[in-house]
């Protein structure tokens, strides 16, 4: 018999190197499966927590919404109330100027100041004078 160094049967090519097929073992399919399972169960809790963080700063957004709508509505008032204020005082300071004035103008002086100058009356005298008996005076309240 001849040996060959190398045995050839068929092509030439390449031989693909194939891994030896086992079958696992209880304990490794066991140790594949729990793993899988715990990569579920970190998803799992990873898309929890998400959603909870979601949840919470649309929270926060909604109370700050709420919380700014409610400061804007309260400054439109307080500018109500000023400007009302406002309005009151500049009406108690007309009030009291025309207090002033009433005082001035019902003054015995002014009063007769103002009939002498504007309405040119003068002091009667005793020849101005009409003197009406008692029974002319009875007759006239009749």
């Amino acid at each position: 018999m001849i040996v060959k160094e190398f045995d050839y049967n068929g092509s030439s090519a390449l031989k693909p190197q194939r891994k030896e097929q086992t079958i696992p073992s209880k304990e490794t399919y066991d140790k594949k499966k729990k793993k899988i399972e715990q990569q579920r169960r970190k998803k799992q809790k990873d898309k929890k927590i998400k959603k909870s963080v979601y949840q919470i700063v649309l929270l926060i957004l909604v109370v700050g919404g709420i919380t700014i709508s409610r400061d804007v509505k309260v400054y439109k008032t307080q500018q109500q109330l000023d400007s009302l204020n406002k309005e009151i005082n500049s009406v108690i300071t007309e009030n009291e100027a025309l207090k002033v004035q009433i005082l001035k103008a019902s003054s015995l002086d002014k009063i007769e100041e103002t009939a002498k100058n504007k309405l040119k009356m003068i002091l009667p005298t005793k020849e101005n004078m009409i003197k009406l008996g008692e029974s002319q005076a009875t007759e006239g309240k009749q």
